[in-house]
């Protein structure tokens, strides 16, 4: 299944809007990304890419996020209904 243009823009709205979170929770932390990196393990250039929405990986997000002391919060909720075949 191919994702629609939709779908897609949705998941990197998401995506962004995960990476912006964890870049703002890094700079109230006071980590340089120097730092997030040395303690996380990490590379500075792959935490960049997941503060910019470009890598996506479920495991190093949460690891990232509880470097920063913060925790995932996940809601799945309905996308839209469907026509219903009669």
């Amino acid at each position: 299944m191919n994702p629609t243009k939709e779908i897609t823009q949705y998941i990197f709205q998401m995506r962004r809007k995960i990476g912006k979170q964890l870049h703002t929770q890094r700079e109230m932390q006071g980590l340089s990304l120097s730092e997030a990196a040395n303690l996380s393990g990490i590379s500075i250039e792959r935490i960049e890419l997941i503060e910019q929405g470009r890598h996506f990986s479920l495991h190093k997000v949460a690891l990232v996020a509880a470097l920063y002391n913060s925790k995932i919060d996940i809601n799945i909720k309905h996308w839209k209904k469907h026509k219903q075949k009669s």
